[in-house]
């Protein structure tokens, strides 16, 4: 949804707009379809995966949807949303002589210690920004001093995703059916996401009385272990109280829904969505998935807590719905803040970033481990979903 609106705003301002990916599957936003053809499989890997003379070709490839010759007097930025994207964009970079800024979007960095010095290269460069501040930290391993993490940091806008819609898929779901509705909204593959299912378990097996309807609003990519939809089942579907709605991915949100939903639990973009529309959101942590607090009545926190107790899910819940707890606060709700305004400034950071132009070699950066060498031969073999799903099968085996 961010790089949707993001897309939009440069449009706005006159810019040519392209958008590569490596995720595979259907295209559910309009504003993205016309960049369906630019879905590159290899992208989803790390470029040290793939063999130098298909990361030429691919590079080629790019080029030639962007057709623009290199080098070029036009004026072309590169923003990368994640750290395996941002390799590949550097190297694209350097063929078209272009600014290239990572904004990433993620709250967890995992990568291979061979792509340190590339980080930091980018972070001596101010090409480096992500969505809090003290997550510049993290990305850097805390091994650069960081004086004002918040010059690191921009948002992403990606609210927008409700509308006043019929959707079938909803219309059955209200109070004159359920005594309580629960909702998770956000990728199944975030790592609370366990301990959501196991609190509504919880919550669900302590209230046997009350009919609950647990709604699980979104998925997990293609290829992706564990199975959560699978782990959500299982612990959900056998209550005789509890019914399970796992809805995949939506767009738009029908507004009706979210107006009858008594407790939800999000995180980052997500949880200010539902704190925009009132709804009582439970957000949770993203560095122990513990719960936060209830967004605008205990805290203001989407993504890590400031010196709030920690509580379980199940507890929390016990708290909104049967004790009135939220009672003793006054709602603040939530700002909103003009996105141009945020779009404005991700102009800016790539405007302060060094002027001079260059670019890290990742060429150079080679698989380190035998893991990753054995899955580059599966995916020279098999290509990358192939190999995903090999990799899927013998998850103790490799690093995915």
């Amino acid at each position: 949804m961010y790089v949707k609106n993001k897309t939009e705003y440069m449009r706005s301002a006159g810019w040519e707009v392209y958008v590569f990916s490596g995720l595979e599957g259907t295209v559910m936003l309009g504003g993205l379809m016309k960049y369906k053809d630019m879905i590159i499989p290899e992208l989803d890997c790390y470029p040290d995966m793939i063999s130098d003379r298909k990361k030429k070709q691919i590079i080629k490839l790019m080029m030639n949807i962007i057709d623009v010759s290199a080098p070029t007097e036009e004026t072309i930025i590169i923003e990368s949303n994640t750290l395996h994207m941002s390799c590949w964009a550097e190297m694209l970079a350097e063929k078209l002589r272009a600014k290239h800024y990572m904004f990433l979007l993620d709250e967890h960095f995992n990568y291979g210690e061979e792509y340190y010095d590339f980080i930091e290269f980018k972070y001596k460069r101010s090409e480096t920004a992500v969505i809090k501040g003290d997550y510049i930290r993290a990305l850097l391993k805390n091994r650069v001093k960081v004086d004002d993490p918040s010059r690191w940091q921009l948002n992403a806008f990606c609210t927008n995703v409700v509308e006043d819609i019929k959707d079938e898929r909803f219309d059955h779901i209200g109070h004159d059916e359920f005594d309580c509705i629960l909702c998770s909204l956000g990728r199944l593959n975030k790592s609370y996401i366990p301990n959501v299912a196991e609190g509504f378990e919880k919550f669900a097996a302590g209230n046997p009385d009350k009919k609950i309807c647990c709604v699980f609003i979104g998925d997990q990519p293609v290829g992706y272990t564990p199975d959560m939809n699978k782990l959500i089942e299982r612990k959900l579907s056998g209550l005789k109280n509890v019914t399970l709605l796992m809805m995949g991915y939506v767009y738009p949100i029908p507004e009706s829904f979210l107006r009858q939903t008594d407790v939800a639990v999000a995180v980052s973009g997500s949880a200010s969505v539902l704190w925009s529309y009132g709804v009582k959101t439970i957000t949770m942590d993203v560095s122990d998935n513990q719960p936060i607090g209830v967004l605008g009545y205990t805290t203001k926190n989407n993504l890590n807590r400031d010196g709030e107790t920690v509580c379980s899910l199940d507890i929390w819940l016990e708290r909104i719905v049967n004790k009135n707890y939220l009672s003793d606060y006054i709602f603040e709700p939530k700002k909103m803040t003009d996105a141009s305004k945020w779009f404005e400034k991700h102009m800016e950071f790539a405007e302060k970033s060094c002027r001079e132009k260059e670019y890290y070699n990742m060429y150079g950066v080679r698989t380190r481990t035998f893991k990753k060498r054995l899955k580059k031969i599966l995916i020279c073999i098999f290509g990358v979903g192939g190999s995903h799903r090999i990799v899927s099968s013998f998850k103790n085996l490799f690093d995915r």
